[in-house]
């Protein structure tokens, strides 16, 4: 999928629970409409970079309204899963920030509005720190 500002991005699955092919709701730089429902599953990627990934796609650069995530990290003990961590959250779009827009004091490339979280196990791996 391509954002507003042209940016790539690839979910692990998404799907739209209607045709928003209405006026005045954008649709990819490419004309395909955006999914409603985004879905991210890491394996081995940094939760970091998977928080960023969910601040992308709820911002006001697309048209996406629910974000779900899911992280599993195995421990490095061969054949003993106890130790395996696992993570997941769903988040969805600030809608009534998008309907204001965006403050003329955020530059355009900063991802603006900060998701609103709906769910998230974030003990389960230690991101208590990470902004979200």
């Amino acid at each position: 999928m391509v954002l507003l500002n042209g940016d790539k991005l690839m979910p692990d699955e998404a799907f739209r629970l209607w045709n928003p092919r209405i006026p005045g709701v954008p649709t990819q730089p490419t004309g395909e409409d955006y999914p409603c429902v985004v879905f991210e599953m890491a394996n081995s990627e940094r939760m970091i970079d998977m928080l960023h990934k969910c601040e992308m796609w709820l911002s006001d650069q697309t048209r996406v309204n629910v974000w779900v995530g899911v992280s599993y990290e195995r421990s490095t003990v061969v054949g003993d899963r106890t130790e395996d961590r696992w993570w997941m959250g769903i988040t969805r779009r600030d809608f009534n920030a998008i309907a204001v827009g965006r403050p003329a004091n955020i530059p355009v490339n900063v991802l603006w509005p900060p998701p609103i979280w709906l769910f998230s196990t974030l003990s389960n791996l230690g991101i208590e720190n990470c902004r979200l």
